[in-house]
Protein backbone atom coordinates (compact mmCIF):
# COMPACT_ATOMS: atom_id res chain seq x y z
CA UNK A 1 0.00 0.00 0.00
CA UNK A 2 1.63 3.61 -1.03
CA UNK A 3 0.74 6.43 0.64
CA UNK A 4 0.51 8.29 -2.91
CA UNK A 5 -2.04 5.33 -4.29
CA UNK A 6 -4.12 6.73 -1.13
CA UNK A 7 -3.79 9.75 -1.58
CA UNK A 8 -5.32 9.27 -5.43
CA UNK A 9 -8.13 6.87 -4.43
CA UNK A 10 -8.77 9.64 -1.76
CA UNK A 11 -8.76 12.65 -3.93
CA UNK A 12 -10.99 10.56 -6.92
CA UNK A 13 -13.23 9.85 -3.91
CA UNK A 14 -13.58 13.68 -3.42
CA UNK A 15 -13.84 14.45 -7.29
CA UNK A 16 -16.69 11.74 -7.28
CA UNK A 17 -18.45 13.45 -4.56
CA UNK A 18 -17.91 16.72 -6.09
CA UNK A 19 -19.59 15.82 -9.16
CA UNK A 20 -16.43 15.63 -11.47
CA UNK A 21 -16.65 12.23 -12.60
CA UNK A 22 -14.13 12.96 -15.20
CA UNK A 23 -11.59 13.59 -12.81
CA UNK A 24 -12.56 10.81 -10.69
CA UNK A 25 -12.09 8.12 -13.76
CA UNK A 26 -8.76 9.96 -14.89
CA UNK A 27 -7.60 9.51 -10.90
CA UNK A 28 -8.87 5.95 -10.99
CA UNK A 29 -7.67 5.25 -14.30
CA UNK A 30 -4.20 6.86 -12.81
CA UNK A 31 -4.15 3.98 -9.63
CA UNK A 32 -4.82 0.93 -12.10
CA UNK A 33 -2.02 1.48 -13.66
CA UNK A 34 0.73 3.03 -11.57
CA UNK A 35 0.30 0.67 -8.86
CA UNK A 36 -1.67 -2.68 -10.57
CA UNK A 37 -0.51 -4.87 -7.74
CA UNK A 38 -1.65 -2.74 -4.40
CA UNK A 39 -5.14 -2.80 -2.86
CA UNK A 40 -5.62 0.71 -3.96
CA UNK A 41 -5.97 -0.44 -7.27
CA UNK A 42 -8.48 -3.22 -6.75
CA UNK A 43 -11.15 -0.36 -4.83
CA UNK A 44 -10.54 1.91 -8.10
CA UNK A 45 -11.59 -0.78 -10.19
CA UNK A 46 -14.49 -1.68 -8.34
CA UNK A 47 -15.40 2.18 -8.16
CA UNK A 48 -15.08 2.81 -11.65
CA UNK A 49 -17.52 -0.59 -12.43
CA UNK A 50 -20.02 0.83 -9.42
CA UNK A 51 -19.81 4.26 -11.23
CA UNK A 52 -23.30 5.36 -10.94
CA UNK A 53 -23.06 6.36 -14.46
CA UNK A 54 -22.39 3.02 -15.98
CA UNK A 55 -25.59 1.91 -13.36
CA UNK A 56 -27.99 3.46 -15.34
CA UNK A 57 -30.18 2.25 -18.14
CA UNK A 58 -30.22 3.57 -21.34
CA UNK A 59 -33.44 3.07 -23.97
CA UNK A 60 -32.06 2.01 -27.50
CA UNK A 61 -33.53 1.80 -31.01
CA UNK A 62 -32.80 -0.24 -33.42
CA UNK A 63 -33.58 0.84 -36.43
CA UNK A 64 -31.74 -1.48 -39.13
CA UNK A 65 -30.53 -4.91 -39.27
CA UNK A 66 -28.32 -5.71 -42.05
CA UNK A 67 -28.44 -9.67 -41.83
CA UNK A 68 -28.00 -11.88 -44.75
CA UNK A 69 -31.18 -13.83 -45.55
CA UNK A 70 -29.85 -17.46 -45.18
CA UNK A 71 -28.52 -16.65 -42.14
CA UNK A 72 -32.16 -15.40 -41.00
CA UNK A 73 -33.50 -18.62 -42.25
CA UNK A 74 -31.09 -20.37 -40.05
CA UNK A 75 -32.10 -18.63 -36.81
CA UNK A 76 -35.52 -18.81 -37.55
CA UNK A 77 -34.96 -22.76 -38.25
CA UNK A 78 -32.65 -23.07 -34.58
CA UNK A 79 -35.76 -20.98 -32.58
CA UNK A 80 -38.51 -23.38 -33.87
CA UNK A 81 -36.36 -26.41 -32.65
CA UNK A 82 -35.83 -24.37 -29.76
CA UNK A 83 -39.84 -23.52 -29.37
CA UNK A 84 -40.39 -27.31 -29.51
CA UNK A 85 -39.98 -28.29 -25.78
CA UNK A 86 -41.54 -25.26 -24.49
CA UNK A 87 -44.52 -26.26 -26.35
CA UNK A 88 -44.01 -29.49 -24.77
CA UNK A 89 -43.77 -28.12 -21.34
CA UNK A 90 -47.00 -25.98 -21.63
CA UNK A 91 -49.03 -28.88 -23.00
CA UNK A 92 -48.33 -31.01 -20.00
CA UNK A 93 -49.21 -27.95 -17.78
CA UNK A 94 -52.64 -27.11 -19.27
CA UNK A 95 -53.22 -31.17 -19.55
CA UNK A 96 -52.33 -31.11 -15.41
CA UNK A 97 -54.65 -28.22 -14.98
CA UNK A 98 -57.44 -28.89 -17.10
CA UNK A 99 -57.12 -32.43 -15.32
CA UNK A 100 -57.43 -31.10 -11.85
CA UNK A 101 -60.46 -29.44 -13.14
CA UNK A 102 -61.98 -31.74 -14.56
CA UNK A 103 -61.63 -34.10 -11.83
CA UNK A 104 -62.47 -31.93 -9.14
CA UNK A 105 -66.00 -30.58 -11.10
CA UNK A 106 -66.55 -34.43 -11.53
CA UNK A 107 -67.85 -34.41 -8.28
CA UNK A 108 -70.54 -31.92 -8.38
CA UNK A 109 -72.75 -34.01 -11.25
Amino acid sequence: MSAEAKALLDRAEAAAQAGDAGLARTLLNQIITEYPSSGEAIAAQKALVTEPERRTAQAVRVVDLDIAFGSMVWLFVKAAFAAIPAVIIIAMIWVFVLGSFGGALSGFR
